[in-house]
């Protein structure tokens, strides 16, 4: 496509792409459909209208983010996680950028979810406007010129299957080796049903146990490796740590707790339970954290290797672990309270707790998963509010238990 030229860069291409022949009327412009303006600078809080209007159009009729501004999600982004130590700039900003920024991840993460080992490659190439890329040639369900652009970077010309491991292999190590996997079901039953029909058929799970924690959301799912727990009075006796309460429940001693958005194959729950069998006194996980130097907490995914947090996305503990963690809730009980929900942090607690008890940092492990899209919002939707939370989290809980950064 050919346009003229043009005053600014992402301005001018929209004003001139609705000059072209056969294009939609100019004051598309004009509406917020196709010209959602968002601007990191603008220091002025969304007031009630404004929220409304961008909360509507922006989670369902928004087609044009415009970014107006030098600050650009995509140079903060390295793969799937936020890259830079400079990010908390990104996060700690107006109610309206917030808006655009998480949908601007939703689309993006779908992107890389579309098409397996480009997280990888985006990660190896550590190149922003390879990510800018990969937006401006996909719409929000991934298609487009995406391929072409990804061959042109190398990625299409990578081996078929860049996350292929020797499966048949990694299949016979793990002989005799079982795990119990925990799932809450809260808000997004399609996934979790999803994931029991999957995980189900994998040799090494003994059994799939399901908290169902609302009754507006429980399922029936009938197979002899899953048992159902009706509870959702949990919710307000436990919190967030009503996944541990499971976990005492299994009945296995290595248990998989992994939240409803994600799906390991079973090479990865193999790879984990390899890696416990070596060095079972420590947590492995696929989702790591290390806090930045004044113990401030940091977003950006760590390599891998050890790491003071590992996430609960998908994390390998055990009974014992579990056990140990509620001898360490009551000097955190005051400030979980103010949690939302109640207990949020526990990931970051158990990190501390699995340190204390054994002396070794958790480790990350580079494995791959399917990021599976539900309805309903996870708790991190508001950044800027969950990174405030989370960093006081982290030094309260740091020094009751006498831990350092």
């Amino acid at each position: 496509m050919t346009t003229k030229s043009y005053n600014n860069g992402d301005q001018g291409f929209l004003t001139s792409y609705f000059d072209l022949p056969g294009a939609p009327p100019r004051n598309f412009l004009d509406g917020r459909m196709y010209n959602v303006k968002v601007k990191h600078s603008d220091r002025r809080n969304c007031n009630q209208e404004m929220n409304a209007e961008l909360t509507e159009e922006i989670g369902n009729t928004a087609k044009v983010l415009h970014f107006m501004d030098a600050t650009k999600p995509w140079v903060y982004f390295h793969g799937r996680d936020l890259s830079d130590s400079s990010a908390s700039n990104l996060l700690t900003t107006n109610d309206c950028f917030q808006y655009g920024l998480n949908k601007w991840r939703t689309n993006y993460l779908q992107v890389l979810d579309k098409f397996p080992g480009l997280d990888e490659h985006l990660r190896a190439t550590v190149n922003p406007q390879v990510i800018k890329g990969v937006l401006r040639n996909a719409d929000g369900a991934g298609n487009g010129v995406i391929e072409n652009m990804m061959n042109i970077r190398g990625f299409g010309q990578r081996k078929k299957g860049m996350f292929d491991r020797d499966q048949r292999k990694l299949a016979k190590n793990a002989e005799g080796l079982k795990v119990s996997v925990n799932i809450l079901n809260w808000k997004r039953p399609e996934n979790v049903q999803k994931i029991l029909e999957a995980v189900t058929k994998y040799e090494a799970v003994a059994e799939v146990v399901v908290w169902h924690c609302l009754n507006e959301t429980v399922f029936a799912f009938e197979h002899p490796k899953v048992r159902h727990i009706i509870d959702p009075a949990a919710n307000d006796q436990f919190g967030m740590n009503t996944r541990y309460k499971l976990c005492l429940e299994s009945s296995q001693e290595a248990v998989l707790t992994m939240d409803d958005d994600v799906l390991p194959p079973e090479e990865t729950v193999n790879s984990l339970l390899l890696a416990r069998r070596d060095d079972p006194n420590r947590l492995h996980g696929t989702h790591g954290r290390n806090p930045h130097s004044g113990c401030t907490y940091n977003f950006q995914q760590t390599p891998e290797g050890p790491a003071q947090v590992v996430l609960t996305k998908i994390l390998l503990t055990s009974r014992h672990f579990c056990s140990k963690y509620f001898e360490f809730t009551e000097v955190m009980e005051d400030f979980a309270k103010e949690g939302t929900p109640y207990w949020n942090g526990e990931d970051i607690y158990m990190s501390l707790v699995s340190q204390k008890v054994s002396g070794n940092l958790p480790i990350r492990h580079n494995l791959p998963y399917q990021r599976l899209q539900g309805q309903g919002s996870g708790i991190s939707h508001n950044l800027k509010d969950h990174l405030a939370y989370r960093q006081k989290f982290l030094r309260k809980a740091t020094s009751k238990l006498g831990l350092s950064c």
